[in-house]
């Protein structure tokens, strides 16, 4: 296991020069173990994508991103990403294509063990960290903040762990948008995501949309938890009338939620499925949920596998 300087490696690192070239070629060299460090007190440049083929650890510097392309593009599992410092275009202008960190593997292979760790990413013009088809993944201790459409986007993700991050002050109005959501991409069962743990996060400011989301997740457990400014607090959901795959066996338990500051009311905490043949299911207890003129709904659900209880509402 080699540790690699990315100073002595052509990486300038002034803030202006353009380091993709040099850094995708010291990427390149490493072999699985490595680690990158990036310069302390520098600004590594990038103007376009960045390849992650191998399993490695990426850590410290500072990065802004100035392309329509993801800062890094994760193709292997087994990568780790830490203690890095994002800057983005800014969320004024959305552009779907400038994430920071995307990672996505397929549904037949899907990329495990992959670890984001005390991360700070500010304005994204679209997601700050998107991860799709992967298992085994902790994203502990990251800020992601001031962002066009998400913070955190999972996508047909299993075994997930997000613990001690804060998320929000979401500024551009896309059509939803949301600071931690769960969700899919073929609305199928074996593509749905599972087994998700969302755990003592703080998620602020998502004034037009929905703070803690997820359509069609099952197993997904939304805990201990604190929300503030979220037209939508914490939603677990079967999504529009397209979908098929309704939330189950879903948690919602000890969880801070207050209104006060957000655009819109769209509900404190709500559980549902399609109809009254796709159900959902699930447990909503001991939360705090304030301001909200819907503090708690559930429909669509199964009352054989759902318990509504012990929440307070102010």
């Amino acid at each position: 296991m080699t540790v690699y300087q990315a100073i002595d490696h052509g990486v300038v690192a002034d803030g202006t020069t353009d380091d993709t070239p040099a850094l995708n070629a010291l990427l390149d060299t490493t072999v699985n173990g490595d680690t990158v460090v990036l310069p302390a007190n520098k600004t590594v440049c990038l103007k376009a994508l960045v390849y992650v083929r191998k399993q490695i650890t990426i850590t410290g510097g500072r990065i802004t991103l100035q392309s329509s392309s993801p800062a890094f593009w994760v193709r292997t599992g087994g990568v780790r990403f830490t203690d890095i410092e994002f800057v983005g275009k800014g969320a004024g202008t959305f552009d779907g294509a400038a994430v920071f960190i995307r990672a996505n593997g397929t549904i037949e292979a899907p990329y495990k063990n992959l670890r984001f760790e005390r991360l700070k990413m500010t304005g994204s013009p679209a997601v700050c960290l998107k991860i799709e088809y992967a298992e085994d993944v902790k994203i502990l201790d990251c800020t992601g903040l001031d962002f066009a459409y998400a913070g955190l986007l999972l996508v047909s993700v299993r075994d997930v762990t997000v613990r001690g991050c804060l998320i929000g002050d979401c500024t551009h109005k896309q059509a939803n948008s949301y600071g931690i959501t769960v969700t899919d991409t073929l609305n199928t069962e074996a593509a749905r995501s599972r087994d998700v743990l969302i755990d003592g996060n703080t998620v602020r400011n998502m004034r037009d949309w929905a703070g803690i989301d997820s359509h069609g997740g099952h197993n997904i457990r939304v805990v201990n938890n604190q929300l503030y400014g979220c037209a939508a607090g914490i939603d677990l959901v079967q999504g529009d009338n397209t979908r098929v795959v309704p939330p189950q066996r879903g948690l919602i338990a000890n969880n801070y939620v207050e209104w006060t500051g957000a655009n819109a009311q769209r509900g404190g905490i709500r559980l549902f499925g399609k109809d009254s043949t796709v159900l959902a299911s699930g447990v909503i207890a001991n939360n705090t949920v304030v301001g909200y003129t819907q503090p708690v709904r559930a429909w669509s659900y199964d009352p054989t596998k759902t318990v509504l209880g012990q929440n307070v509402m102010l």
